[in-house]
């Protein structure tokens, strides 16, 4: 978890509380991310309605947000590099509609996210991929289905200025835009999209940076 920090719907209007890599190491825990003690996945919720919420966003988080331990700052890795996030989760709560991982721009270039995981109540996983920095252009890519409550795995790859997702080792499907070639970072946990509140259990978690 030392290249992680974790926002919660939680805290003042616009400023969500955020739980630093160094309490994650340490063992936090709260009502919206814990340790299942049964199965060792790592669990995420969000309320769904009645929550905090970043100052651009009007949805509810519980959410996982890449950091540098060796800068002690957040993350951002240039495109031009190989950048891996591989996941093994189940969604436990699907009504919420999660956004299970995701990709955000470098800030210094936009407020939004370039690809975003969204995963329907009925269990369609769809890659919505920004086609401009302003927001508002997102082009939807359906990448595949996996049944509510049932364990699988996502790899999103952003390496050399190329942008794929596959599900369960499938083949990668390949996602275009015109903004391509600008860094950013990772994002995993439970970012709910719909008011009914959403759960999402990771068994693993994984990030790679290379040349």
């Amino acid at each position: 978890m030392s290249v992680w920090d974790l926002q919660l719907p939680i805290g003042t209007a616009g400023n969500p509380t955020t739980i630093t890599s160094a309490q994650l190491v340490g063992g936090y825990t709260s009502a919206y991310y814990f340790t299942d003690k049964t199965t060792g996945a790592m669990d995420f919720f969000d309320p769904g309605s009645n929550c905090v919420t970043t100052a651009n966003s009007t949805h509810c988080r519980s959410e996982l947000r890449e950091w540098d331990p060796v800068k002690n700052t957040d993350a951002v890795w240039p495109a031009s590099g190989t950048n891996i996030l591989d996941a093994t989760l189940v969604v436990t709560q699907a009504g919420g509609a999660p956004v299970i991982g995701q990709i955000h721009d470098d800030p210094a270039k936009s407020v939004r996210p370039l690809v975003e995981l969204f995963y329907s109540s009925s269990g369609a996983i769809d890659a919505g991929v920004e086609q401009c920095f302003a927001g508002s252009c997102i082009n939807h890519n359906p990448v595949g289905h996996v049944a509510p409550g049932t364990k699988f795995t996502y790899e999103i790859n952003y390496s050399h200025n190329k942008l794929t997702v596959s599900i369960n080792g499938g083949t990668p499907v390949n996602l275009t835009s015109p903004i391509l070639g600008v860094g950013g970072y990772f994002k995993a946990g439970d970012y709910g999209q719909a008011g009914g509140g959403a759960g999402v259990a990771f068994y693993g978690l994984r990030v790679f940076h290379g040349p």
